[in-house]
């Protein structure tokens, strides 16, 4: 009898709308079924809005414990103030006690996908533009001469074609034959057709995944397949076949590229949409309507409409992209194809077509069309005769067609549509687009129709260019080449296989996969994927730029281009942007903001009706064009209950809270802040017709606790910091967040999560199985029936019995269903001729339910004694259907920011677990939530002056208990030459290396030390084969080439492999053996590196002190960290202020709190209150007084660590998120070596020194010097230390005779005397380029008489 467990039996239905919900469920869940999981730990993985979340015990570090504190954590977690709660927000109540829902409550909403525009763009272009543009080729499709057809043996008899026996079809009396020997080349396509069946399309993964093909150096490939029904006109046959069209780089779950090894991002292009734009110019103090067309090739096509001076008619005008000659607007449409009764019914056809044109008509020998295209050549300077052939129109159209035809796409032609009042379908322009623009720009000049001036720099005319639109490009550009080419779609099939492949070789075409490589290595926006932080790879792939195929140089000039518009409100974070030339032209997507198919960006919003918010309703994403007619008020606008809009309460003194006042204490305000047509301004909330949810700022500077409360710029320097802070080695969560760390580690691809609601089967270090049970039925009778005749089968069969034991082959009759039991039953009965055969054929049954076969040797076992059954009962065999999730994880793995990729499990065997819950998280993230950094005691004090401006004073706890410390990868690579193959070490000084590299080749696992030996190989050739030989005394062997680990670095081997990659050389491509030792280095906090918070208070380590020498607070808790207090007022980030105060407020009462950006949109002065209630509570519940000291409050009485004295005054000290950055000292010492070769001969390549001015060359990798500039060199000056700058300035540099000079005292232990007078090489060399010129400097004083 089958026994069920029961937690199998007791599932959990979550039908959940929102994350939050989702969270609760999880928990109550959980709670019935595990005990051990630290539950309010993973509440606050999905938390976010100002919250409060409990603690589970010794989950922060406490240097007392008290019962007071303990009685504390009975308080309620409602406790928080109502009015700082982000209402409307998915994130809205969790973690805290679950209130009754109430109709006036706001539903919760769904987060967006912080990855969906690159997702979603690239799912669009696989389900639709890939198809889309198959399509249009479908009707030029034409087999190769080389295709396989089929006809039949009569056909092929008569045609003298003689066929293999590989040939023939299982189709009757049919035989595959080439199509050239069927038919001559021009009649293939009248009697042997191909369809494409593009909606039909699918797509293969490659065979290498993208881990295995970045680290091989290759490309992520997946192929393209569309079925395509070959049919033979003559029989009527029709054979289906699947036709590779080629292969492309795929997106992986990172939305990157994996591209030569080397991920990539292909960052939002930010571009101007298709469509026509309407603006007024001035030309001779007279009004000029011009309309530009705009299209996807980025041609701009100009109609102007403008009444000249001397003419008492209005003058239509055509201009075409680069180019100032003015057309007529007539002639245009003429050559475009028009026809003048076409054009004559036009709604001012008097206007366009004028009495001078009629004579276009009476010409009876050429059509207008042809007149009309010889008067623009004429006009436009064209020769017709000379090229043409006399043919003005095809020399029209050779010079107009790319632009007067170009694509505008979807996007362009519903707006060309809605402008113009068309009801076209064609993705490019056509001359009725033109007629009815030049229609358009009469009835604008003659008032007519009122038009309104477009706002080029506003959203309602832009859209995003993302991956999906690029590959749609690649593969368009592809097929056009194709076509230009080829003239056809060329398809090779063969029928008999029921195979095609697009063969483009014979007409010197790339195939696709070389076509898209090569072109991305031209984009522009492609970067390299920023590997440091989860933080940084969600940041990245949420970027906005404007920079096009003009490049940086050309966009950065044009003006107007970096300023932050009305319409950017709610979907370009107006902080977040570049650097230097890049500001306001790279910039970041609204953390709320998605895409649409278009590109388009959305925004959230929440209806409103006189002046009261639609709470029940879910919120409408508004495209900018949707929202420009609108009245919007901004997002900080307080509301009650009911949804009223309501102005920030202010508390009086000594009054009641603002959460606990009265209603009458709220108030309307008079007017609010909103945008409308393109515009800020403001109105009553009355007129408010919508107001934006969510804020309008990044994911970077959202993660900022009291962002509000910061200067932009140090908010900016926040975002960029927490995007270069390194995952340390022990990470924690803050306990002053802001809502936002659990969204990002979901939706950064590092967080593994159960997918099932079941049970962990089985956890280690490289994978995580979860299972659940999907349905329990009962086992019918014909089944069990069926069961024992296999079993009599068995014990009845000798040939059977010892192919397997009698517990798997039970085993495997349970776990087949009816059907397949039936099909075993058949295999076994059948008369195999051979025992391998069916010994084969029962080990792929066993395979294939996951039992190995065994051995061993066959014993029946003994039936255990069964039980009677008490009376009443009736046994029934259950079947358990369960479903099984493997989730692979990653142990050790570089970056390629020398960064390391790990994965913690974070469930145990037999753990409960829900489809919600994180089964492992990457690096970065800890509790379901993003943790780049540590929290400290931080306090804001001088410490005798080595704090002084942004320099950093840090406890040596942070070093010994390795607090601060960071794994990073250290790779050591060698190429191996021709004739140089991998082998332990032949010297006498590496005997301990044969353990540990027995092939040359350090194994993983080895504990490396600066100086040990990673990778060696040497030569099977002499120095000199033609004087000795191997069994010479003269024989010699080169030197081994020894990769040793370097100076400063100690770690452990995580990976040692041999890869092939290609490699450039005088304009040949080989391939060549490379050799790889990957070492992990543990990288601990030292003076140097570079510390800073979320605020943008960064600053170098300048001390490291004693734990005992460090000031400490009353309790006796030592400080951590030491900032300079003079740092806040003159950066104005005093957010860092009040996260410190309430994180020591979460120290002592066991709480974690997040913290929405904008809270004091409910009450002035909320911030404040929020802080000091916590300390309030903190100080109530742990009876220590010094927490909150009325007359100053937020500081603290700290005594110093060497005299045991408290200080003059009172200190701000409290917890503070620190992280630490990647700019750490390691990367930037740097000594240049000085070999005996270098000194003496000047080696340009890795020798330190140029062959010809012997100055020290540039970079860190090829062993060159720092630049010593003139600020250097002031310094020094100014220190007096006239002798080191000499040292620099001669031997340290070009003085090639005092280096020989230095080197041969140092070797022989002399004292180092700089030289009296020295020549500089770089002059030398001067001096010879003038007199290789012709020109003499002679040395020596000149007096003025000499000079007359």
């Amino acid at each position: 009898m089958s026994i069920l467990h029961p937690d199998f039996g007791t599932q959990a239905v979550l039908a959940c709308t929102s994350q939050a919900a989702h969270a609760r469920a999880v928990r109550r869940h959980l709670v019935r079924h595990s005990e051990k999981r630290r539950l309010c730990e993973w509440a606050a993985g999905a938390t976010a809005g100002v919250l409060v979340v409990r603690l589970a015990g010794g989950a922060r570090r406490q240097s007392t414990r008290r019962a007071a504190t303990n009685k504390s954590r009975d308080v309620s977690v409602a406790h928080v103030p109502n009015s700082h709660l982000v209402h409307g927000t998915w994130y809205d109540h969790v973690g805290m006690l679950e209130p009754e829902r109430t109709h006036s409550m706001p539903p919760s909403q769904p987060a967006v996908h912080l990855l969906q525009a690159h997702r979603d763009s690239f799912k669009y272009f696989l389900q639709h533009s890939f198809g889309f543009e198959l399509k249009k080729m479908a009707p030029k499709v034409k087999l190769t001469e080389d295709s396989i057809v089929l006809i039949s043996q009569p056909e092929a008899e008569v045609r003298g074609i003689k066929h293999s026996a590989s040939s023939r079809s299982a189709v009757g009396e049919l035989s595959g034959t080439e199509l050239s020997k069927v038919l001559p080349a021009t009649f293939h396509n009248q009697r042997f057709s191909g369809e494409l069946l593009t909606d039909r399309i699918y797509y293969v993964q490659g065979t290498e995944s993208a881990d295995v093909a970045e680290m091989k150096g290759d490309t992520y490939f997946a192929t393209a397949f569309v079925p395509m029904i070959v049919t033979d006109c003559e029989t009527g046959l029709a054979i289906t076949v699947q036709v590779k069209i080629g292969r492309f780089p795929m997106l992986t779950e990172f939305v990157n590229l994996i591209i030569g090894g080397n991920p990539y991002i292909i960052a939002h292009r930010l571009e101007r949409s298709s469509g026509a734009y309407f603006s007024v110019q001035a030309v001779d103090e007279a009004p000029m309507h011009v309309v530009e067309l705009v299209t996807e090739e980025y041609s701009r096509i100009r109609c102007r409409c403008f009444k000249a001076k001397d003419i008492d008619q209005l003058s239509l005008e055509i201009l075409m992209p680069k180019s100032r000659i003015p057309l007529p607007a007539c002639l245009v449409l003429l050559a475009l194809g028009l026809k003048p009764e076409q054009i004559k019914r036009a709604r001012n056809a008097g206007r366009i077509w004028t009495e001078e044109y009629n004579e276009l008509e009476c010409d009876p020998d050429r059509d207008a069309c042809t007149l009309a295209a010889a008067k623009l050549c004429s006009i436009l300077d064209i020769d017709a005769d000379m090229r043409f052939g006399g043919d003005s129109l095809a020399a029209f159209n050779f010079k107009s067609s790319w632009s007067f035809s170009s694509r505008v796409g979807p996007l362009g032609r519903r707006r060309l549509n809605e402008r113009l009042g068309l009801e076209l379908s064609d993705d490019h322009l056509t001359p009725k687009d033109f007629l009815a623009t030049t229609d358009l720009l009469v009835d604008s000049f003659l008032g007519r129709v009122s038009l309104q001036v477009d706002d080029i720099d506003s959203l309602v005319n832009k859209r995003l260019r993302s991956v999906g639109q690029k590959m749609q490009g690649l593969v368009r550009d592809w097929l056009g080449q194709v076509q230009q080419k080829a003239e056809c779609l060329p398809i090779k099939v063969d029928v008999v296989q029921g195979t095609g492949v697009v063969s483009v070789g014979r007409y010197q075409v790339r195939e696709l996969d070389k076509f898209c490589v090569a072109q991305l290595w031209k984009e522009n926006n492609r970067q390299l994927f920023e590997a440091v932080n989860p933080l940084a790879e969600l940041t990245q792939a949420r970027r906005v730029t404007q920079v096009s195929e003009l490049g940086l140089d050309k966009i950065k000039r044009i003006q107007g281009i970096r300023l932050i518009h009305p319409s950017h409100y709610g979907r370009i974070c107006p902080i977040e942007t570049g650097e230097g030339m890049s500001a306001g032209i790279v910039m970041s997507m609204s953390s709320n903001t998605r895409a649409t198919s278009d590109g388009e960006l959305e925004a959230p919003h929440q209806l409103v009706s006189n002046g009261v918010l639609h709470l029940s309703q879910p919120w409408e994403y508004l495209l900018a064009r949707s929202q420009f007619g609108c009245r919007v008020a901004q997002f900080d606008i307080a509301h009650a209950a009911d949804g009223t809009l309501l102005a920030p309460a202010r508390p009086e003194r000594g009054g009641q809270p603002v959460d606990q006042a009265p209603p009458e204490m709220w108030k309307r305000p008079e007017s609010v802040t909103m945008t409308h047509l393109g515009k800020f301004g403001s109105c009553s909330p009355l007129q408010v017709e919508y107001v934006a949810c969510g804020t309008p700022i990044s994911v970077a500077v959202g993660l900022i606790p009291f962002v509000e409360h910061d200067d932009a710029n140090r908010a900016l320097m926040g975002a960029k910091h927490q995007q270069q802070a390194v995952p340390l080695m022990w990470p924690e969560r803050p306990v002053v967040g802001s809502g936002m760390e659990a969204q990002v580690a979901t939706y950064s691809g590092r967080t593994h999560f159960s997918g099932v609601d079941g049970h962990v089967l089985y956890s280690d270090a490289a994978k995580v199985i979860t299972i659940s049970c999907k349905s329990i039925s009962r086992v019918s009778e014909q089944m069990r029936t069926l069961r024992e005749r296999l079993c009599d089968l068995y014990l009845t069969s000798e040939q059977l019995s010892e192919c397997t034991q009698f517990e798997n082959f039970l085993e495997l009759c349970r776990r087949l269903p009816y059907e397949q039991l039936q099909q075993l039953y058949t295999d076994m009965s059948a008369v195999w001729p051979e025992k391998k055969s069916q010994k084969q054929r029962l080990d792929n049954w066993l395979l294939r339910v996951g039992i190995k076969a065994s051995l061993q040797s066959l014993s029946l076992p003994q039936s255990p004694e069964e039980c009677s059954l008490p009376p009443g009962w009736i046994e029934t065999e259950l079947c358990i259907h369960t479903q099984m999730v493997h989730h692979v994880t990653t142990d050790c793995a570089p970056t390629k920011k020398h960064t390391l990729v790990h994965d913690t499990v974070t469930v145990r065997p037999n753990d409960a677990v829900c489809s919600g819950d994180i089964v492992s998280e990457g690096a970065g993230i800890s509790g379901g939530e993003l943790a780049l950094g540590k929290n400290l005691v931080v306090a804001y004090m001088p410490y005798n002056g080595y704090n002084y401006e942004d320099a950093i004073v840090i406890s040596d706890r942070c070093v010994r208990e390795d607090i601060l410390t960071s794994v990073h990868i250290e790779e050591l690579s060698l190429e191996l030459e021709e004739g140089y193959v991998l082998a332990a070490s032949e010297d006498p000084r590496d005997e301990g290396c044969s353990t540990y590299m027995p092939n040359g080749l350090a194994v993983e696992g080895t504990w490396l030390r600066s100086g040990d030996p990673a990778i060696m190989a040497i030569s099977t050739q002499c120095e000199d084969e033609e004087l000795s030989t191997p069994g010479d005394e003269t024989f010699r062997r080169p030197k081994p080439k020894v990769i040793r680990a370097p100076p400063d670095v100690e770690g452990r081997v995580i990976d040692s492999s041999i890869r092939i990659t290609e490699k450039l050389e005088f304009g040949e491509t080989k391939k060549v053996k490379v050799a790889t030792v990957l070492i992990a280095v543990r990288c601990r906090i030292q003076v140097g590196d570079k510390l800073s918070g979320r605020h943008g208070n960064k600053g170098i380590v300048a001390r490291i002190v004693p734990i005992q020498d460090m000031p400490y607070l009353p309790d006796g808790t030592p400080i951590d960290v030491c900032l300079n207090p003079l740092g806040v007022p003159s950066r104005m980030n005093v957010g860092q202020i009040f996260e410190n105060i309430l994180g020591s407020a979460g120290r002592w009462n066991g709480e974690e709190y997040r913290v929405g950006s904008f809270d004091e949109m409910f009450a002035e002065e909320a911030s404040r209150g929020l802080v000091f209630e916590a300390m309030r509570r903190a100080q109530v519940g742990t009876g220590n007084k010094w927490l909150l000291d009325a007359a100053c409050p937020g500081k603290t009485r700290v005594y110093d660590g060497m005299t045991g004295r408290p200080l003059d005054t009172p200190v701000t000290a409290g917890i503070s998120y620190i992280i630490k950055l990647c700019h750490m000292v390691r990367d930037k010492l740097h000594a240049r070596p000085a070999t005996t070769r270098s000194l003496q001969q000047g080696d340009q390549y890795g020798r330190g020194y140029h062959a010809i001015t012997q100055q020290p060359i540039k970079g860190r990798s090829r062993g060159g010097g720092l630049r010593l500039g003139e600020m250097e060199v002031s310094a020094l000056i100014g220190h007096g230390a006239g002798a080191t700058l000499q040292e620099l300035m001669t031997v340290k540099s070009d003085d090639v005779q005092g280096r020989a000079e230095v080197f041969k005292s140092l070797f022989e232990g002399c004292d180092v005397a700089l030289p009296a007078g020295a020549t500089s090489e770089g002059y030398l060399a001067f001096r010879r380029e003038l007199a290789a010129s012709g020109l003499v400097l002679s040395e020596g004083a000149w007096s003025d008489d000499e000079l007359l």
